[in-house]
């Protein structure tokens, strides 16, 4: 298996209906699966094509966007946010909790899927007009400040969807 990435799934009880959400480095797959008494096994890979004309050792296609900005300041307030043009970054005070990040595009929030490297600095797959970050009830919505316009943040929701 190229990545040497891969799982199994294995029933443990007969006539079970349950789903299973699979989160890769690019994107978020549902599955439903049910058990049946049947030798049948599936292999599912996940290929895209956009990587075979990328080259191996990509370097980021631009230089870092600082220009974001938050609706609100708590202790769980990004310090710094930026984007290389594939990732976007939040830098975190030291021992701050860190909420629950989502992407907001047409009205919805979707999750993500995020690395936590030693120096405290999430990186999210993706680069993102709005983000929404939830811990518990607090909500802080982060906006990129477009160029040439006023800046004008969005304001939190209460609702998850």
């Amino acid at each position: 298996m190229p990545g040497g990435q891969a799982f199994a799934i294995k029933p443990v009880a007969r006539g079970v209906h349950t789903n299973v959400t699979v989160y890769t480095n690019r994107r978020s797959y549902y599955f439903n699966v049910e058990e049946v008494r049947s030798p049948t096994f599936y292999v599912v890979q996940f290929r895209y094509p956009e990587d075979a004309a990328r080259p191996t050792r990509a370097i980021a296609a631009q230089a870092p966007n600082y220009n974001y900005g938050a609706s609100a300041r708590t202790e769980f307030t990004p310090t710094r946010i930026w984007d290389d043009g594939t990732f976007t970054y939040f830098a975190f005070p030291r021992n701050a909790p860190v909420p629950a990040i989502f992407r907001y595009a047409g009205g919805r929030e979707r999750t993500v899927n995020t690395q936590t490297p030693e120096d405290g600095v999430i990186r999210v797959n993706g680069v993102n007009r709005q983000w929404v970050l939830r811990l518990g009830e607090e909500v802080v919505c982060i906006e990129a400040i477009l160029r040439n316009t006023a800046a004008k943040v969005m304001e939190p929701s209460a609702s998850v969807t």
